[in-house]
């Protein structure tokens, strides 16, 4: 929150527009002048640091098939919809906003495997349980396909994660385009109810003018 923020288009025209919400809602927003246009003169800029100067660790892949000879817990860190439409039995769903919950389902295990769809991500929860003395043995490749082609059952769950731990989806969000007028209207009430969820700190990084 609050970084530097470059954004690019193809007429900055939609990148100026934008910046200057940005930059009222505190960060530090520029735009590239030239547009795309200028992206050759950028060639020679240094490349993203690597995952590992950020701390964060790169996993081994395992093959699905190795997993039939393995006793490491599974945690997958995928869309909490995704999970429950279908996981490998015995999997637990983890969310790195509750790393309590993922380290109390781990019990006394010292080792585990993830699956994760964002290799980032599960680098950072690798970096997160390490620091609770939890190593990840490796990051399962393939989807649900090549795990029932390796022999492992695949099971739906619609009820786990429940409503409640699901907190990276907003169910009144996902079904208010669906003819569901009280998702609508919730969301309005979401919408309306922002700055009120906010405190004071908060509220100082938004630089607002005033008409």
């Amino acid at each position: 929150r609050g970084a530097r923020v470059v954004l690019v288009d193809d007429t900055e025209i939609r990148a100026i527009v934008v910046a200057d919400w940005l930059r009222q809602m505190g960060w530090d927003a520029s735009v590239l002048e030239g547009g795309e246009g200028a992206w050759p003169a950028l060639a020679d800029l240094a490349p993203p640091e690597p995952r590992a100067a950020r701390g964060i660790a790169a996993l081994p892949r395992l093959d699905a098939s190795v997993l039939r000879g393995m006793d490491a817990p599974l945690l997958d860190l995928r869309y909490s919809m995704a999970f429950r439409a279908g996981h490998l039995a015995g999997a637990r769903w983890a969310n790195r906003a509750r790393l309590d919950r993922a380290l109390e389902a781990l019990g006394d295990a010292r080792d585990c495997v993830l699956v994760a769809d964002d290799e980032t991500l599960a680098g950072l929860f690798a970096r997160d349980l390490a620091a609770h003395g939890v190593a990840v043995v490796g990051l399962l490749d393939g989807g649900q396909e090549e795990w029932r082609e390796a022999g492992l059952e695949v099971v739906a769950s619609p009820g786990d994660p429940s409503d409640a731990e699901a907190i990276d989806h907003l169910f009144f969000v996902a079904t208010r385009h669906d003819g569901d007028l009280d998702a609508a209207r919730r969301y309005i009430e979401w919408e309306m109810g922002l700055v009120d969820a906010i405190d004071a700190e908060e509220r100082a990084g938004f630089r607002i003018r005033r008409a």
